[in-house]
């Protein structure tokens, strides 16, 4: 197991006192980054660790290291495997369960050609299987004749809430306090510090990073972005299939179809399931909408959220046998959550030029969860007053502001 080292907290003096404003994911590897940088770190959560309303709401997400969104992600693809590896040995449990991953289509399909770029660009390792290759090592995939398979052998599966748990526990057992249960309502900035406002009380800041996710627009309504629910199905082993199943998180894609992807459950029983069309816009008015815990999905409820839009189950009914076998067609339960996508589906990191000391990291636009270690220590990077490369140019909000 990797060791933990690199994530204990610097010696000497706190250089701010930094307050985080939610605990998703990048919120969570942000709170650890600064905690490491020496910050004395407040977290605020509206919730509570690992709910499943916002963008880190399910069991699990695919991680990949072959990225057909740029190959300008593939270093900080690096950074964040090695940083699970790092989380892992916080939490003494795993997290990242590895046997990589599938991308499944034409060879000449846009997709793959980025992907395979990456590969090339930077020594990746990767496989591309044929047709008749992949059916023998995965049985259980339905592949169309041409298609083929690249495999990932640095990919894999991250386990959500045992995350953001071992993460929240490691905090707390240093020192870091958590404000759970109530949202920030407001901020003050002021000359010398930042006033954030929860549950009645005002607590001053150095510096503020706001990490809410499709919540955003609350506090920060100046910024650009779209919010969208996602949904996936969960599909049973059948029980013909379960002594022999075997099923690496994988992806299909084609410009004749919508993306498919499936990713394996720890439990070994089931499947979840995304369809692109799996997810949709939300009218403007969405922090409305993330106010209520959502109604149970569909044919009873994975993980305590929903609702599922009624045509979600039944398109991904049609839609899974075409591309496994093994699995039950109907759907055991059903399950969405909020995300946000910036129009250029790049993430907002860096600060907000009209408010000395306020930082943003949010807009990850259904991409982000593998890349959070790397994006929270960006993020950590320019609260601290440490960061400035070409990244943290790419990701600024400033693109969005006058």
């Amino acid at each position: 197991m990797a060791s933990a080292t690199d994530l204990q907290p610097a010696t000497g003096p706190s250089q701010a006192h930094v307050a985080v404003i939610g605990f998703g994911i990048a919120g969570a590897m942000a709170a650890l980054a600064l905690h490491r940088a020496g910050a004395r770190v407040t977290v605020f959560e509206q919730f509570h660790a690992g709910h499943d309303l916002g963008a880190s709401g399910g069991p699990s997400r695919m991680f990949r290291m072959l990225y057909h969104e740029g190959q300008h992600y593939v270093p900080l693809l690096l950074r964040s495997r090695r940083l699970w590896s790092h989380v892992e040995a916080l939490a003494g449990q795993p997290l990242f369960l590895g046997g990589g991953a599938l991308t499944i289509g034409q060879l000449d399909d846009p997709w793959l050609r980025e992907m395979l770029v990456c590969a090339q660009n930077y020594d990746l390792p990767h496989e591309i299987l044929t047709r008749d290759e992949a059916l023998t090592r995965y049985p259980f995939h339905r592949i169309a004749p041409g298609d083929v398979a690249l495999l990932d052998p640095c990919g894999g599966i991250v386990l959500v809430k045992e995350t953001l748990r071992a993460i929240r526990d490691h905090l707390l057992h240093q020192g870091v306090q958590m404000v759970e249960g109530g949202p920030v309502t407001d901020l003050c900035t002021g000359a010398e510090s930042i006033t954030v406002m929860q549950g009645g009380k005002a607590e001053g800041f150095d510096r503020v990073l706001v990490a809410t996710g499709p919540w955003l627009r609350r506090l920060l309504p100046t910024l650009p972005l779209r919010i969208v629910k996602v949904a996936s199905s969960f599909h049973a082993v059948t029980a013909g299939a379960a002594d022999s199943f075997r099923l690496p998180p994988t992806q299909w894609v084609s410009e004749s179809r919508s993306v498919m992807a499936c990713q394996p459950m720890p439990d070994g029983a089931s499947v979840k399931f995304f369809l692109r069309g799996g997810f949709c816009p939300v009218e403007e008015n969405a922090a409305e909408h993330c106010t209520v815990p959502f109604a149970s999905g569909k044919r009873g409820d994975h993980s305590g959220a929903g609702p599922v839009p009624d045509s979600i189950p039944r398109d991904a009914e049609a839609a899974l046998p075409q591309v496994l076998t093994g699995v039950e067609p109907r759907a055991q339960s059903a399950f969405a959550y909020y995300d946000g996508m910036t129009p250029d589906t790049i993430p907002l990191i860096g600060p907000v030029s009209s408010e000395p000391g306020l930082h943003v990291l949010a807009g990850y636009s259904l991409h982000g969860f593998k890349l959070a270690p790397a994006l929270g220590e960006i993020a950590a990077a320019g609260v601290m007053g440490t960061g400035g490369d070409s990244l943290s140019q790419r990701f600024s909000p400033g693109r969005f502001m006058p």
